[in-house]
C-alpha cells in the first residue's frame, strides 16, 4: 500500500473512533436526561451505566446518589421507592405487580400490586430479584442471585434463594448517614 493512501486510511480510522466516542457521551447524556424526567420526583443526582428498563417510570422514586447498571429492570405497577446512596447492579429486577395464585392462570386475570421499599445505603448485587410487596430496610447488601421474597432487617448481609439474613453488618456513624 502507498504511503498517501495509509495516511488516509488512518485519518477516516480517527474519524471514525472520535464520533464512536463522542456518540456515546451523548447517549449516556441522553439516557441520564431522560431517566431525571421520567422518574417520579426528577432526581438531580444519580447516574444510569447502561440499558435499563423501567415500565410505569412515574411510579418510580429515586434518591439521591443512586446508581442503576445496565440490564435493570423495574415493573413498577406500583410504588419503587430507592433510598439514597443505593446501587442496583446489573440484571437487577424488581416487580411489584403478580398474578394472583388462588386462581387459574389466565392473562385476563387482573394482577396483584404491591410497593416495594429500597432503603439508603443498599446494595442489590448482580441478578438479584425483588418481589412484590418488599422492604430492603436501610444499609443491606444482598448477595448475587439472590431472590428476595420478605423483609429484610437493616445492615445485613443477604443471600440466597429466598434471601437471607446470614450476617450483621456495622451501621454507619450519624454524621455519613
Amino acid at each position: 500500500m502507498d504511503q498517501p493512501m495509509k495516511e488516509k486510511s488512518g485519518f477516516i480510522f480517527s474519524i471514525v473512533l472520535f464520533c464512536r466516542n463522542h456518540w456515546a457521551g451523548l447517549m449516556a447524556r441522553w439516557r441520564y436526561v431522560y431517566w431525571r424526567f421520567s422518574f417520579y420526583n426528577h432526581p438531580s443526582k444519580f447516574s444510569v451505566c447502561g440499558k435499563i428498563r423501567i415500565r410505569y417510570p412515574e411510579h418510580v422514586v429515586v434518591g439521591q446518589n443512586v446508581e442503576l447498571s445496565e440490564g435493570l429492570y423495574i415493573n413498577a405497577r406500583d410504588w419503587v421507592f430507592i433510598g439514597d446512596d443505593s446501587t442496583l447492579s446489573a440484571f437487577v429486577r424488581i416487580n411489584t405487580g403478580a398474578l394472583p395464585i388462588d386462581t387459574l392462570p389466565n392473562a385476563r386475570e387482573p394482577h396483584t400490586a404491591a410497593p416495594v421499599h429500597i432503603g439508603k445505603y443498599v446494595w442489590l448485587a448482580t441478578g438479584v430479584t425483588v418481589n412484590p410487596g418488599v422492604t430492603i430496610h436501610d444499609g443491606v447488601v444482598v448477595g448475587a442471585g439472590a431472590v428476595v421474597t420478605h423483609d429484610l432487617p437493616p445492615y445485613t448481609l443477604c443471600v440466597g434463594i429466598p434471601a437471607k439474613p446470614i450476617r450483621k453488618l456495622p451501621e454507619l456513624p450519624a454524621e455519613s448517614a
